[in-house]
């Protein structure tokens, strides 16, 4: 399953991508848009990354169940 996390400022930005980048891979990342596409990360990545200011959200485009084929 992917997620998306996003940043509120480009501080924010760029510790979460150094942060999500020791724990799981990062398939995409925007600069501009301030988001990251990240693979499965466990409870304790998911409350550091809340920690320094993103929020991170399934993205349904890659949920099986929900995909538009």
């Amino acid at each position: 399953m992917r997620y998306k996390v996003k940043a509120r400022t480009a501080v924010d930005f760029g510790r979460l991508r150094e942060a999500v980048a020791a724990s799981t891979h990062i398939f995409a990342a925007s600069e501009r848009r301030l988001t990251l596409s990240i693979g499965e990360v466990d409870e304790r990545v998911r409350e550091r990354i809340r920690q320094l200011g993103g929020t991170i959200q399934p993205e349904h485009r890659y949920v099986p169940e929900t995909a538009i084929v």
